[in-house]
C-alpha cells in the first residue's frame, strides 16, 4: 500500500517554519520531512518536523550511535 504525499501547501509551508534548516542540526542540505509521531497519515503541521537526511536516519534507526552523529557533526 502505498502512502499519500504530504500536500505541496504543507511541504512548503514546513520548510518555511524551518527556515529550509534541519529542526535539529541546521544542515540545509538533503532536507526531508520526519512525523513526529511516525504516522505518515498525519500531515498535521504541529506532527512534521523538517531534518536532514543524517537527523533523520539517526531518528528511525540508530540508538547507540550518538557519539559516531557528534563525530559526523563536528561536534566531538
Amino acid at each position: 500500500m502505498q502512502r499519500e504525499p504530504i500536500p505541496k501547501e504543507i511541504r512548503k509551508l514546513v520548510y518555511e517554519i524551518y527556515d529550509r534548516k534541519c529542526g535539529r542540526c541546521s544542515s540545509e542540505e538533503f532536507l526531508n520531512i520526519h512525523h513526529i509521531d511516525r504516522n505518515p497519515e498525519n500531515n498535521d503541521i504541529e506532527n512534521l518536523e523538517l531534518l536532514d537526511w543524517w537527523c533523520h536516519w539517526l531518528e528511525h534507526d540508530c540508538k547507540e550511535s550518538m557519539v559516531e552523529w557528534g563525530i559526523k557533526k563536528g561536534v566531538l
